[in-house]
């Protein structure tokens, strides 16, 4: 039934490449192929920094990354997700990194009106992929603007006890998250992380702003 009702939407609406305008998929193999991965980007970041490693496999400044994430987060196209995980997950191969997916959480509100967490969706797929244990183990307490809208002293100050642990926290952990601005919001999950116990914090994203 799944695969009857996906034919006739992709029938009525179907999908184009949201680089090239090719027609079957929003992320074409060869558009793929094209975008040249990032290398060394770093976050800067003045307080204590919290995680060990940092990795992002785009630039944001790049047009189809920022539509390929915008389209994910505001037209709720979680396909993309699929295409984001498994870069993630070649990735984390080159890495050798055994432990456990962390995705970076939305507060309960945001969730509900986006209908998911695109963080969670990209760490599912590379779960599957790589077959590393996925856990939800940081609850977002506190609501406020998307941080992309906010300057630097705003983000500190509405990520102040932000997030809580809500499960029993392991020693080796991969932070999932789809783009990284500023890195306060990783920075401050892997604070919370540390204090309860991780050891070692890897922050891998998508894109890095």
């Amino acid at each position: 039934m799944r695969r009857i009702i996906s034919f006739l939407i992709d029938l009525i609406f179907p999908k184009y490449c949201l680089s090239c305008g090719k027609e079957g998929e929003y992320w074409c193999d060869s558009c793929r192929r094209e975008l040249p991965k990032t290398k060394n980007l770093s976050l800067i970041i003045k307080d204590k920094v919290y995680f060990d490693e940092f990795y992002a496999l785009f630039d944001y400044d790049e047009p189809i990354i920022q539509s390929l994430i915008s389209s994910l987060k505001y037209r709720f196209i979680k396909e993309i997700a699929v295409y984001f995980g498994n870069l993630l997950a070649d990735k984390i191969g080159d890495l050798n990194f055994t432990g456990v997916l962390v995705p970076v959480p939305l507060h309960k509100r945001r969730q509900k009106w986006r209908g998911f967490n695109q963080a969670e969706e990209i760490s599912k797929v590379i779960a599957q992929k790589t077959k590393l244990e996925l856990r939800n183990v940081l609850n977002r307490q506190k609501y406020h603007k998307p941080q992309a809208k906010l300057s630097e002293e705003e983000r500190l100050k509405s990520l102040n006890n932000a997030f809580i642990k809500t499960g029993e926290i392991p020693p080796a952990i991969l932070l999932v998250d789809d783009v990284v601005t500023t890195g306060t919001t990783v920075n401050e999950c892997s604070k919370i992380l540390k204090e309860a116990g991780a050891k070692k914090i890897i922050v891998l994203t998508i894109a890095k702003g």
